[in-house]
Formats: structure tokens, sequence, C-alpha cells
């Protein structure tokens, strides 16, 4: 789901749990959805990364188990 990506903002109320999870696994917000909400870097959670679509694939590529959400 692309809105998703707000739950991956600083100021959300899921923000804590997005960083907790991020001390365990990877969390990347896709690039085209931040930007359609007018989310920088600066406003996401801590541990959250941006990632494009090529990110995607070359994580799936290298084996990489991604679950997209």
């Amino acid at each position: 789901m692309q809105s998703a990506v707000l739950a991956t903002r600083r100021s959300s109320a899921a923000a804590s749990k997005v960083e907790e999870l991020s001390r365990q696994v990877a969390v990347y917000a896709d690039d085209f959805s931040l930007r359609e909400r007018g989310i920088g870097d600066a406003d996401l959670a801590p541990g959250v990364r941006q990632a494009t679509i090529d990110d995607l694939v070359d994580m799936v590529a290298a084996g990489r188990k991604v679950i997209w959400h």
C-alpha cells in the first residue's frame, strides 16, 4: 500500500514501532510514494531509508527476502 509510507514519518503514531523494527531488519520506504506525499529524508523515522524500484530489483536479484507492503 502506498499510503503505508505515512507510518514511516517521524511524527507518526507508529514511528517508535518502525524505529524498533529497523533495529532488526532493513526498513525502506518507496521514494515515489514519499515524493507524492511530500515526505523528505528529514521527515522519516530513525532507521528508515528511501528506496527506488531499482533498489528493490537489486535486492531480489541478490537473493534477499523482500516484503513489499
